[in-house]
């Protein structure tokens, strides 16, 4: 697989302050506030109205859970396109769903884009990216930053179930699950040498079902440049055993993957997949196989059993779902 296959196959807090540094403080009034105190009030159009002008985008939807589901069969106006700056935080409580049926966001500007303490459910792409798109194809390159969020159940008929990007992604207490492409990369797929970083975060369930030629990654699939990833957790992720299972969990190419503290395990087709690119143990991972490298040398183990609780992601506290650690 190419650089050259790839691209063309693929045709308020912290965030808020990185943000304004970047575009300026006359853009920061811009903000937009979704809602007015009820669920009921937090809809489609809302929504559109305060992504309008980019900002720090928030809502005020009353004191429970809600879901925007941007679908057209619910009535909502599809995928929404990020062109400018913009912060979106969902407070904990809010989860942006493509209904089954459309993606979530097109990102095509730059500057940053950031998701903090919100969902991504249910994105569906005819194509790449069922929760986001950003740079390749559609322009823009804008940097992606995920906090304390989620994204579930989103899918691609090609790459990146969760998301795909040429542009740098960083995420950090956040977790992927159950994400699903027929391609490379069942929670994330990053290519074009674009540095993609993951801390504190879980992936769980997330599957890639490609055929021989794009298979492998069934929660990352990282394609030249480096991906770092540090104190987190991968179980139960897969890619298609049938087509050769290249990395259930990782698929490396051409690319520099430094893991320090994690665990990767319970992954049909094997935990790591390393193609013509380097695996560096920072110390202290566990693989339950021996894929991804990982040396005694540096208080790593492989071969081991992580001993997690198999009843998978549950609160655990923190914000967003986790493994926990059997008892003893």
């Amino acid at each position: 697989m190419t650089k050259t296959t790839v691209r063309a196959s693929l045709a308020m807090g912290l965030a808020t302050l990185a943000w304004v540094a970047l575009v300026g403080p006359s853009a920061a009034r811009a903000a937009g506030v979704v809602g007015t105190g009820t669920a009921a009030s937090c809809t489609d159009a809302a929504l559109n109205t305060a992504l309008s002008s980019g900002g720090l985008v928030t809502f005020n939807c009353g004191s429970g859970a809600v879901t925007i589901d941007i679908s057209p069969g619910a009535g909502g106006s599809g995928t929404k396109t990020i062109s400018v700056a913009t912060t979106i935080d969902g407070g904990g409580l809010v989860t942006i769903s493509g209904g089954d049926t459309v993606r979530v966001f097109i990102v095509n500007g730059t500057g940053i884009f950031a998701l903090q303490n919100l969902t991504i459910a249910n994105g569906n792409a005819a194509g790449d990216g069922g929760g986001i798109l950003s740079g390749g194809g559609v322009g823009g390159n804008a940097t992606i930053i995920i906090t304390n969020s989620t994204f579930t159940n989103n899918g691609s008929s090609f790459y990146g179930g969760g998301i795909i990007s040429n542009t740098p992604v960083t995420i950090t207490n956040s977790t992927f699950s159950d994400n699903h492409a027929a391609g490379y990369g069942g929670g994330i797929i990053s290519y074009d040498g674009a540095p993609l970083t993951i801390t504190n975060s879980t992936f769980s369930g997330n599957t890639s079902t490609g055929d021989f030629f794009a298979n492998g990654g069934g929660a990352i699939a990282k394609f030249y440049g480096n991906l770092t990833i540090t104190n987190s957790t991968f179980w139960t992720n897969s890619a298609n055993n049938a087509a050769g299972g290249f990395g259930g969990t990782i698929r490396n190419t051409d690319s520099t993957l430094t893991v320090t503290n994690t665990i990767i395990a319970n992954s049909p087709g094997g935990n790591c997949y390393n193609a013509s690119g380097t695996i560096t143990d920072g110390g202290h991972n566990l693989d339950d196989g021996t894929t991804c490298g990982f040396s005694g040398a540096n208080g790593s183990l492989s071969n081991a059993n992580p001993l997690l609780d198999p009843v998978g992601l549950a609160n655990n506290g923190g914000p967003t779902q986790t493994i926990a650690l059997c008892t003893g």
